[in-house]
């Protein structure tokens, strides 16, 4: 069972993992990988994370980040000078945890 502790706490940090989960996923599914090693460009996750009020400027996206990359769940990886945030967690856990949180 997934502990939704920190996310009842903090909603926004649950919105800004759903969309990276799903981006995930989608990912996974249509390149036919079980971990998908390339991931969102950050970018893009700050354009969307801004669209829905989550953030308002990209080192508030850096800030909650940490969040996630202390618990190991994400790294920052840099793919053709493109930073990606990547989410470290294979695709039969990430499906459990997106039934699980019901997203």
């Amino acid at each position: 069972m997934v502990s939704t502790t920190t996310f009842d706490h903090f909603p926004n940090l649950f919105v800004r993992f759903t969309i990276l989960a799903n981006y995930t996923l989608e990912n996974m599914i249509s390149s036919k990988k079980s971990v998908l090693n390339s991931g969102m460009d950050k970018d893009e996750l700050y354009r969307m994370c801004r669209q829905k009020f989550l953030v308002n400027s990209m080192p508030t996206l850096n800030a909650q980040l940490v969040e996630f990359r202390d618990h190991n769940l994400l790294e920052l990886k840099k793919q053709d000078n493109v930073l990606k945030v990547c989410l470290k967690i294979n695709k039969d856990t990430l499906t459990s945890i997106k039934e699980e949180l019901n997203f």
